[in-house]
């Protein structure tokens, strides 16, 4: 039973992954998927009338940094020890944006990825006709 364990792993990851057509095609049109999620969120800016930017914010931290000692016998035992700590976080933001910037950058986009799409047919039928589901 424990021999066939690391085989049902093994075809469980290469199940994962996805079909073999699923394979050549993400290779092949990673460039489109990349275009794709670019004018969904381009789209989404324009819906909201802002964008949404990821900042970074420090702040300090009294945080426990040691252990505290066992007291002497009858008494109680020291508290831990204390020391400030920086600690970074990523806060999401609204941000002001150009609407007609936005509505320029999304024509931009749009036109881009039909372009990439034509160039990219042949190889995605190529991979359509190589690997059949």
């Amino acid at each position: 039973m424990r021999a066939g364990l690391p085989a049902l792993a093994l075809a469980l990851l290469v199940a994962a992954c996805g079909t073999l057509q699923e394979q050549c095609l993400r290779l092949e049109a990673r460039e489109l998927y990349l275009l794709d999620r670019r004018i969904a969120e381009t789209q989404a800016t324009l819906q909201r009338g802002y964008a949404l930017e990821e900042v970074e914010e420090r702040e300090w931290r009294w945080v426990i940094c040691g252990p505290g000692r066992p007291g002497a016998p009858g008494q109680p035992p020291e508290p831990p020890e204390r020391c400030w700590e920086e600690v970074s976080r990523f806060v999401v933001r609204p941000k002001a944006v150009n609407i007609a910037d936005e509505r320029r950058k999304l024509a931009s986009l749009q036109g881009s990825r039909r372009q990439v799409e034509l160039a990219n047919a042949p190889a995605i039928a190529a991979c359509k006709a190589k690997y059949p589901e």
